[in-house]
């Protein structure tokens, strides 16, 4: 990221200077053309959350440590798409990007199955099952394993379309959806399910088409078999669903919530700065006993958390970003009538993969994961870059 940020400095300082040499107007302006971001519709929302983002960093105490954490963490979100949409303009640089995507995702699913079923390890980076005898893969835990497919289901599901008319196409997409359904599944958990289930419903409503719904029926009596199936082989009996500790993990996370409130209600404008949750936390805890240890680092709630590090005008300036996100992608379907069968179902499985993904946020912590938060910014960045090429297909006058 680092050097992908240095590059692109030094491609605009290097135009900058040339612009400046060739044109009469201010420098200022010239500096201004060349190191912008390159329009979009979220720049608004993004800069609003970067600027209250900045109040809080300089208004809280902390220095060096607040800032560090506000650049290598927050800003990077924006850096990665900002940085995404420089690079894919043409349509064979964004299908590129999504091969390299899916191919990405499916090895993590290969590799959760193997980790799962054969060799308790996964084949990557050795890392075993959890202590619960859950999938992971190479993630560290099998709720970013679970957090991190919740985009690639749907976006698969919506390749069974693209390639219906393709049978050999076809026959890999269904492949590729049914692996990561599977490995979903093997994750046990639980958040991913249900984010799953929003990421479908999701896709229906955002691609309004009759036959869609009668093969989404199907997928469902097809995903509850190998719910059935996964729930009743090779499982041990620490990795069973048990009601009394899904309803303690509920109550934990609860508590953790009520507590994290207290935060916002004592700092709820500027919040008290990034990167700040795990320290300011301990204060505000309660202390308890029970299943699952009260010792938490962070929220479990990316909303949570981050109304209490940098404040609820934040929070609200990155629900615009979500809002504007879900508004233009639906309106760009829409009004593409004539290409509902091309570019745009693969824009509809990438939004519902990302409104899947935010949902799994309000009970995990993937803004704060390093590998997660890049995961979701690429595929903002993919979707936006949908929405541009459909724009140049449909000739619509949308500002992307």
């Amino acid at each position: 990221m680092i050097t992908a940020l240095f590059l692109w400095i030094i491609k605009r300082g290097y135009l900058f200077w040339h612009k400046v040499k060739r044109n009469k107007k201010s420098p200022w302006n010239v500096f201004k053309n060349s190191f912008c971001p390159k329009p979009c519709f979220l720049n608004k929302p993004i800069v609003a959350f970067l600027f209250f983002g900045s109040i809080s960093t300089a208004v809280n105490s902390g220095g060096d440590f607040l800032l560090g954490g506000f650049l290598t963490k927050t800003c990077e979100w924006f850096i990665i798409f900002w940085l995404f949409l420089e690079v894919f303009t043409e349509k064979k640089h964004v299908f590129i990007a999504l091969k390299i995507f899916t191919f990405t995702a499916f090895l993590t699913s290969i590799d959760s199955l193997v980790q799962f079923y054969w060799l308790g390890y996964d084949i990557v980076f050795h890392h075993p099952l959890d202590d619960k005898g859950f999938s992971t893969a190479a993630f560290d835990y099998a709720n970013s394993l679970g957090g991190y497919l919740t985009i690639a289901v749907p976006l698969f599901f919506s390749f069974c379309f693209y390639f219906r008319k393709d049978k050999l196409k076809l026959f890999f997409a269904v492949g590729l959806f049914f692996a990561t359904i599977f490995s979903i599944f093997v994750t046990f958990s639980r958040s991913s399910w249900l984010a799953l289930l929003v990421g479908f419903s999701l896709f229906f409503i955002f691609a309004g088409n009759r036959k869609v719904l009668g093969v989404y029926l199907l997928v469902v009596v097809l995903i509850s078999g190998l719910f059935f199936s996964v729930f009743s082989k090779n499982i041990s009996s620490s990795s069973k669903l048990n009601i009394d500790k899904i309803q303690s993990m509920a109550q934990w996370r609860i508590g953790i919530w009520e507590d994290s409130f207290k935060m916002i209600k004592e700092k709820p404008f500027l919040g008290h700065g990034p990167n700040t949750y795990m320290e300011k936390f301990q204060k505000y805890r309660r202390k308890k006993e029970g299943i699952h240890p009260y010792s938490p680092a962070y929220a479990h709630n990316g909303y949570i958390q981050l109304g209490a590090e940098l404040g609820v005008f934040a929070l609200v300036s990155f629900l615009w970003i979500t809002f504007s996100l879900f508004n233009r992608g639906a309106s760009i379907i829409k009004n593409a009538i004539d290409y509902r069968d091309k570019d745009t179902i693969i824009l509809a499985g990438l939004l519902s993969g990302c409104g899947a993904f935010l949902v799994h946020a309000f009970f995990d912590n993937n803004f704060y994961s390093l590998q997660l938060s890049a995961h979701i910014w690429i595929s903002v960045g993919l979707a936006v870059a949908f929405m541009n090429l459909i724009k140049k297909h449909t000739e619509k006058t949308y500002t992307c």
